[in-house]
């Protein structure tokens, strides 16, 4: 399985980078966005 704990903290680095246009793009294509409510 995949390491969500992982996954989760690069996302929140992703998010605080990218809070604009591309954060909504970033979460449709990763599999992190389903999880998302």
């Amino acid at each position: 399985m995949v390491d969500i704990l992982r996954l989760w903290g690069l996302g929140k680095e992703i998010f605080q980078e990218c809070q604009d246009q591309d954060l909504s793009q970033y979460l449709v294509s990763m599999p992190l966005g389903q999880v998302l409510p």
